[in-house]
């Protein structure tokens, strides 16, 4: 028969291994489920099942207990979207208080409705329901709720018998955030927008509820409570969680603290066999643990590479007999034992019979339980069926209030059933999470009635518990008439601005505020670190108010670095949200001023607004500047690229003398030139910079910049086609050209530079022996990492989109730890055929404009008012959504299809090899503090031997004597290839210099790593005070060339890097690699 199955698995003579198996329904319209929870009947005989399976969550029932569906399925509820996606509907289970607990990925909902047709219709948004969710429903489907969103691909909701929610939620590959959270009713988890300049889950802003734990590299799947008797007492009422990815089974151990939850992991389970994919967990009537092994050569991209096999393992202790424990619920006696049973389809049997009987027989049945000598997680079972059961209040029912679950749930409980509204009098008063529970159930109720309970517990909080922070923002709500309402007396209820204040305010949002702190942003006796908390406070505000705010922080007297971050904001606030202020003058007018203040100190960030907003009057300055020898290379840079923004004759020929001169600027101007070409809308500036594109292909230095320019451009990609087919190309140019041209973000051309310029064939991947076969070489990994170095420069192109080992583009998924999470057959698959499994934030977006122009990239950012598509090339195209007439996701990844073409058998073997070896996680700082330059002497030589007070103790606040005059800290980054440019930073003072930096590093356990450096020239280390490198060699800086072994302290670590240099170049790689994955901390 056809199409997928449930498969009930048996164990009939009680030895621990399954010797049954029956097909309980098989059928074509089952098509990969990916979540299932059994409701059996009371009498033993017969179950629903629930199964997950996008559009729907179907129904298939057996009544006469025969293990046979009695039929088709019917649909309990639709409307989600993922058709055969692992990012749909899954991780269905039946909660303590008897109803369906179940999650959505981030293909979100459409029409999604309560089986009856009642209450609201759900659609995914970009306010309120966003990306992946969580919900609940009572068994057939009424009575569904919402309860959190804004997940990536949260996969199974976890609830213990108290009511707590947990989850966990997967990352974009490479990014090693996964996390699990403490889900919170009305919680914004953060997963969007997406997009330059965010942060993965946006935690630093306001509204946004943070994880518990992050478990950093992973594919997370199933996750259940561990309420049993039968493993250890360390394991018993904390969370069993499967990650296919690392391939392991591991505990969490939540202990409450305040409103939230501290979680401690440990690692139970694990394989060396790396086909192995734990993708659900259990726990059986006994006590015993079932792990579901998917079995597959690799995880993730809804690929499989294995259709055949699967396995369940059994964990308990040695020399257990399973048992079956109870299988007929028809008594008190029995349904008493059942709801103590730590398998969640038997505490349902329970449930079900109970629901059968009258009130008063199910309230006497559980009675008993719900106080006395018995355990809390079993008096919170009873006291559910209590309230579901619609019994009234009475106080000897709620004892041990004094323990913070029973608390919760009581509060939860309070919130819930209204007839047990008694029970709010008997809550501890000074109980966070009885306060955060009360607080999440405001949500939905009258702001008047809101404002009470919301302002005094806001008076009442410490300043540190961040989770009742953020119940207090889900009270307040979301929209601006509601804060209005609930927060209405923030300010005179907090007259007086400190920490506390300045933290509620920026969590809350009071309406007004943005107004009351734009005397505050101009205040000289607050700190930077104040100040820069401000910004970021009035950088949520879409008032244009707050963008005006920002702009008049861009004065001399303000200290640098609040400068800079007011400039960071305004580069994204006014082509966005304050665009308002552009149109009317208002920025223009703003910039002016800052140039009349004063032209040096303030040039870069007025050259980077500038070009944001394509100020034309910045055509002067920016003129003089990118010409001037005297200007340090960042600001004549900066320059550069604000010409490229400015579509006059003039940037033309700015640009292309800029470009004929060599050196570093000269890819600059290239660049800039392809950015007046490309513009879809022709501007003056349109052709004559293409044409200078065209001549500058006959200037050796700049010949290869140029190209890849030209190539970025439609009309320069038409211009080569056409060059190539007529033999006009010069021939050291058509291998680039083709490249390039291959990698096209746009189709149609794309399509004919396939045949212009046909890839470099060694192996024809058709003729190839299968991903299996091939799996079963070993290749030379050595030889590997040598092609992968390589590959900057080389038709194979990994590291110009993928990082690996600190190295490398950011267009695909990080490499570094590739080796732990694929199988050598699931590397071979993705080289050959790269389509076959793709994450989603990989998938090809194809956006064909009103002109009938098509593009295609990875989508990096979207607003209401634009999207950013990041090609092949690496090239970010933004096109306004005006512009757009049809957009259109494929099933197809940007890795090109034909890169196998270029390699040989061999050299695919040795990839895989070296790829297998990456199993260490790689932290490459994405900023480090700065203090320099300081004067070094000949050769950098008498400042390296100099002790300067960073050695002796770092304090970020400080400034010494510099190179020429006082220097402090401030924040540099790498660029693409993770090199920090320090010639390129300090300009003409880089010579004889000596240069510190410093970064800090999150460990979550005391751990060996390694800190891999490549330093031009003389270069020492710190870690957290100890020197553990010196090296007085005078070497360009090789990625790698130092691997200094470390010792990390669990928590916070401060790297120091001292640094000197004679002459030019100037700079180094620095990256962190470690067994456990490392997280980079906020920089002082």
């Amino acid at each position: 028969m056809e199409g997928d199955r449930v498969v009930i698995v048996a164990d009939s003579n009680g030895d621990g291994t399954a010797d049954k198996a029956t097909t309980f329904y098989q059928a074509p319209e089952i098509m990969s489920p990916i979540g299932i929870a059994v409701a059996q009947n009371p009498s033993g005989k017969g179950c629903r099942v629930y199964l997950c399976q996008s559009p729907d969550i179907l129904v298939l029932e057996d009544k006469d207990g025969d293990d046979k569906a009695d039929g088709p399925p019917t649909k309990l509820l639709t409307g989600f979207q993922g058709l055969d996606h692992d990012h749909g509907v899954h991780g269905i289970s039946i909660g303590p208080d008897g109803r369906l607990y179940f999650s959505v990925g981030d293909t979100g909902v459409k029409d999604l409705k309560s089986s009856d047709g009642k209450g609201p219709t759900f659609n995914s948004n970009s306010v309120d329901l966003r990306a992946g969710t969580v919900w609940r429903c009572d068994l057939d489907g009424r009575h569904l709720e919402l309860i959190a969103h804004n997940f990536r691909n949260n996969y199974m909701p976890a609830i213990d018998s108290f009511g707590n929610v947990f989850i966990s939620d997967n990352d974009d590959d490479g990014n090693q955030q996964t996390r699990i959270c403490f889900v919170m009713p009305g919680g914004n988890y953060g997963y969007h927008p997406r997009g330059a300049g965010q942060t993965h889950w946006h935690e630093e802003q306001p509204g946004v509820v943070p994880k518990v734990l992050r478990t950093f590299f992973g594919s997370p799947t199933g996750m259940c409570f561990y309420e049993g008797q039968l493993l250890p007492e360390k394991y018993r009422g904390q969370m069993l969680h499967t990650d296919a990815g690392p391939r392991q089974l591991r505990s969490y151990r939540a202990t409450p603290k305040g409103a939230g939850f501290d979680v401690e992991r440990e690692d139970m389970v694990t394989s060396t066999d790396n086909w192995f994919r734990p993708s659900d967990v259990r726990v059986g009537p006994d006590g015993s643990v079932f792990i579901a092994d998917w079995y597959d050569p690799g995880v993730g991209g809804h690929g499989m590479g294995d259709t055949t096999r699967g396995r369940i393992f059994r964990l308990a202790p040695p020399g257990h007999k399973p048992a079956h424990g109870i299988t007929t619920v028809d008594s008190p006696e029995s349904a008493r034992t059942a709801l103590a049973s730590p398998c969640l389809a038997t505490h349902a049997m329970a449930f079900a019979w109970l629901r059968q009987q009258s009130q008063a027989e199910a309230i006497e049945t559980v009675r008993p339980m719900a106080s006395g000598n018995q355990p809390d997680w079993l008096k919170a079972r009873a006291r559910w069926v209590l309230a579901e059961s619609g019994a009234k209040f009475q106080k000897s029912d709620f004892d041990g209030l004094d323990h913070a679950s029973l608390a919760a749930q009581a509060a939860r409980i309070v919130r819930d059933y209204p007839a047990m509204s008694g029970l709010a009098a008997q809550l501890p008063t000074n109980d966070a999470a009885v306060t955060r529970e009360t607080l999440v159930g405001l949500r939905e109720t009258d702001g008047t009635k809101a404002h009470e309970a919301v302002m005094k517990a806001a008076k009442a909080w410490d300043g540190k518990d961040i989770f009742l922070v953020k119940s207090l923002a889900i009270a307040a709500g979301g929209s601006d008439a509601r804060r209005q309402t609930v927060l209405a007396d923030f300010a005179s209820s907090f007259p007086e601005w400190n920490d506390r204040t300045a933290a509620l305010a920026f969590e809350l949002r009071p309406p007004g505020m943005t107004e009351r702190l734009r005397g505050e942003l101009s205040n000289s006796k607050l700190t930077s670190a104040d100040r820069i908390r401000l910004i970021d406070f009035v950088a949520g505000d879409s008032n244009p108010a707050a963008g005006k705010a920002l702009l008049e922080v861009l004065v001399p007297a303000t200290p640098p670095e609040v400068r800079n971050r007011a400039v960071d904001v305004l580069l994204v606030g006014l082509p966005g949200q304050w665009s308002l202020l552009v149109k009317d003058g208002t920025a223009g007018k703003a910039l002016e001023s800052m140039v009349a203040n004063n032209t040096n100190a303030m040039a870069t960030e007025y050259l980077a607004l500038a070009g944001a907003i394509s100020h034309g009057q910045a055509i002067s300055m920016a003129t003089t500047i990118a010409l001037s020898p005297a200007a340090t290379p960042a600001l004549r840079e900066r320059a550069v690229a604000a010409l490229g923004k400015l579509p006059t004759d003039s940037s033309v020929k700015v640009l292309e003398t800029l470009a004929k001169e060599g050196g570093k600027l000269t890819g600059k101007a290239c660049l800039a030139l392809g950015e007046l070409a490309s513009a879809r809308t022709k501007t003056p500036a349109s052709d004559p910079a293409l044409k200078a594109l065209q001549g500058l292909l006959n200037n050796e230095v700049a010949k290869s910049a140029s190209l890849e320019a030209i190539a970025s451009t439609r009309a320069g990609t038409s211009w080569l086609l056409e060059e190539k087919m007529s033999e006009k190309l010069p021939a050291d140019l058509v291998s680039e050209a083709g490249r390039l041209l291959r990698n096209s973000p746009y189709q149609d051309l794309r399509n004919k530079a396939m045949v212009a310029f046909p890839a470099p064939g060694k192996i024809d991947a058709r003729k190839l022996p299968s991903s299996a076969k091939l799996a079963l070489r070993q290749g030379n990994a050595a030889r590997g990492k040598a092609l992968m170095a390589a590959s900057t420069k080389s038709d194979l192109q990994c590291l110009k989109c993928h990082m690996a080992e600190g190295r490398g583009g950011q267009i695909g998924p990080d490499l570094s730890q590739i080796g732990k999470k694929a199988s050598r057959e699931n590397l071979l698959d993705s080289m050959l055929t790269p389509s076959k499994a793709i994450a989603d934030q990989y998938l090809v977006h194809v956006v064909t404009t009103n002109k009938g122009l098509a593009i295609s990239g990875l989508l990096m950012e979207e607003t209401a008012d634009m999207i950013v598509l990041r090609d092949a090339n690496g090239k970010d195209h933004r096109i306004g959504k005006k512009e757009i007439d049809e957009r259109a996701r494929l099933q197809e990844s940007i890795m090109p299809a034909n890169l196998v073409a270029s390699m040989s058998e061999d050299d695919l073997l040795d990839l895989a090899e070296y790829l297998l070896t990456l199993k260490s996680a790689t932290l490459a700082p994405k900023a480090f503090r700065m203090m320099g330059p300081l004067e070094g002497g000949p050769g950098g030589d008498t400042g390296f031997e100099t002790v300067f007070d960073p050695e002796k103790k770092l304090d970020f606040t400080q400034s010494i004597k510099g190179k020429n005059g006082p220097v402090g800290w401030r924040t540099v980054r790498p660029d693409a290839n993770g090199y920090v440019d320090l010639a390129n930073i300090h300009g003409e003072s880089a010579t004889n210099s000596l240069t510190y930096l410093a970064t800090t590093i999150d460990s979550p356990s005391a751990q060996k790593a390694m800190v891999v450096l490549g330093a031009d020239d003389c270069s020492r280390v710190w870690v957290n005070g100890t020197r553990v490198h010196e090296d007085r060699s005078h070497e360009a800086a090789i990625p790698g060339k130092f691997r200094i072994p470390v010792q990390l302290n669990a928590g916070s670590n401060i790297i120091l890097l001292k640094i000197s240099n004679g002459g030019n170049p100037h700079g180094f790689y620095l990256s962190i690699a470690s067994e456990q994955d490392l997280k980079e901390a906020p920089l002082p």
